[in-house]
């Protein structure tokens, strides 16, 4: 069997370990990695023992889109056959593609390349990764996740040629990790077993570990281990290290001014606060909460290409909901001073919102709100193990209850509100139902820590002990 990785540059050495133990013990011999300099220079230059075949790397890509000629009729072609339905999703998607992170101020919607270069690079994208995948042929791709332009463009000619993908998501409650066979945050054998579980056509060994996960939550929430800038502790050590390590990064890119400007605004933001007026809630008051996202990030680029603009949509949400109504709107814990003073301003403009001070329990707001609207976040989630009516603007795992209502025409908007607000459809055997088929295809990992911290070495990973049964469960889905 032929295995190819494509693992984040944070998730490498998960990847690693992963080749590891499928070769020492399920004899898989060869592996091709998403070649990345970068990465290979930092996690596997003591790696020598471990041979990978690259199967393209990004930066020769790159390299080869500033030599590229446009070719038109290429595009057309590229587009009748990959097309979503056209090629736009594939650059949207990537974030240092419309986002010049170098050269502007964070979040600023300035693109990193010009439209005609954005066309060379997606020439480049298709052409050479066909090739390279029709050459290797691999069996399977691991995606630790769809990210990028040209990890996009690997998923979707795999999906055309037949390559089997397997997508790593972790289930957001829990240490848990979900092998699923898209990019899309769906769960779909988790979904084929809900469906036969609600008929009645199969019965889940699941289903007392489910009402307990239920129950304990409704005791106890507890969300993801965010970055979150209230609650880390302080080491300036650390923050000095991390800090050094970015400068050296943009410096060698010739962005070092630029760095040290964002850096002293963001401490500044924080020392002051930015001059802004956050709220507490009012008692009695009845409210819808909506949480703002992380961005850019997939959450929203991939997974709600046409929700990615979160001020707009909060005016739309705001102007849909019942006239006596707030809209309670609370920043995200990993976005704290990052985003600029004028993009708060601009929210403090709509007349039934409250900006609520980011101290206040995010659990606390969801109990005591009338509905929560969200675009793709875990705070929906929560929102349904909580018993609340939901409303999703992008795809969701979630999506498939009930309780959970999905916007896909802004008008029609005010009157999805007005029906879960008068009809919340949550059911508790439903629930248990749907989170009984997800324990029944997941597996225990701290998926979290072992993969997206960057701060396990190979050793570690590969002696903890539920990421060797994970890699046991992924062989067998691998038929090894």
């Amino acid at each position: 069997m032929k295995v190819a990785l494509s693992m984040d540059r944070r998730g490498s050495v998960f990847g690693y370990a992963i080749a590891v133990l499928l070769r020492e013990r399920y004899k898989v011999q060869k592996f091709y990695d998403i070649g990345c300099p970068k990465k290979d220079k930092a996690f596997f230059k003591f790696q020598k023992e471990f041979s990978y075949t690259p199967l393209f790397v990004k930066e020769e890509l790159d390299k080869k889109a500033k030599e590229e000629k446009i070719d038109i009729s290429y595009l057309k072609s590229l587009e009748e056959e990959y097309g979503l339905p056209n090629l736009w999703p594939y650059i949207t998607m990537d974030r240092f593609l419309i986002m010049d992170f170098k050269k502007t101020e964070y979040l600023e919607p300035r693109p990193a390349i010009s439209h005609e270069e954005m066309l060379k690079h997606l020439q480049v994208y298709f052409r050479e990764i066909k090739k390279a995948l029709e050459g290797a042929m691999p069996d399977v791709i691991i995606f630790e996740v769809v990210g990028s332009a040209e990890s996009y463009v690997l998923y979707q000619i795999a999906k055309k040629m037949g390559i089997r993908t397997i997508n790593l998501n972790d289930f957001r409650i829990g240490n848990w990790v979900v092998l699923i066979d898209n990019c899309y945050n769906i769960f779909s054998k988790a979904n084929e077993i809900f469906k036969l579980l609600r008929k009645g056509e199969r019965q889940s060994k699941f289903k007392e570990e489910a009402r307990t996960f239920l129950k304990r939550f409704e005791k106890d929430p507890k969300s993801p281990c965010y970055d979150d800038a209230l609650s880390r502790p302080f080491s300036f050590f650390n923050k000095l290290s991390k800090a050094t390590r970015y400068f050296i990064e943009f410096s060698k890119e010739g962005s070092s001014t630029l760095y040290l400007k964002r850096h002293l605004i963001k401490s500044w933001r924080k020392l002051t606060g930015s001059g802004l007026v956050f709220e507490k809630p009012k008692k009695g008051e009845d409210f819808a909460y909506f949480p703002l996202h992380f961005e850019p990030e997939l959450a929203t680029l991939l997974l709600a290409p046409f929700y990615v603009n979160q001020i707009a949509l909060i005016q739309n949400i705001a102007k849909s909901l019942p006239v006596h109504f707030k809209l309670y709107v609370k920043e995200h814990p990993s976005m704290l001073y990052y985003r600029s003073p004028s993009y708060f301003k601009e929210l403090k403009k709509i007349p039934n919102l409250r900006l609520i001070d980011t101290r206040v329990n995010s659990f606390d707001l969801i109990k005591e709100s009338k509905i929560v609207l969200t675009i793709t976040g875990t705070a929906g989630w929560e929102a349904v193990l909580l018993k609340k009516p939901i409303i999703t603007f992008g795809s969701c795992f979630y999506n498939e209850l009930l309780q959970v209502k999905h916007s896909d025409n802004i008008e029609e908007l005010p009157f999805l509100i007005k029906e879960s607000l008068t009809n919340n459809q949550y059911n508790e055997e439903e629930l248990i139902d749907f989170i009984s088929a997800i324990l029944e295809t997941s597996i225990p990992l701290d998926y979290l820590k072992l993969c997206w911290s960057g701060s396990v070495s190979s050793k570690e990973i590969l002696e903890d002990q539920d990421f060797q049964n994970f890699v046991a469960v992924l062989a067998k889905e691998l038929n090894l």
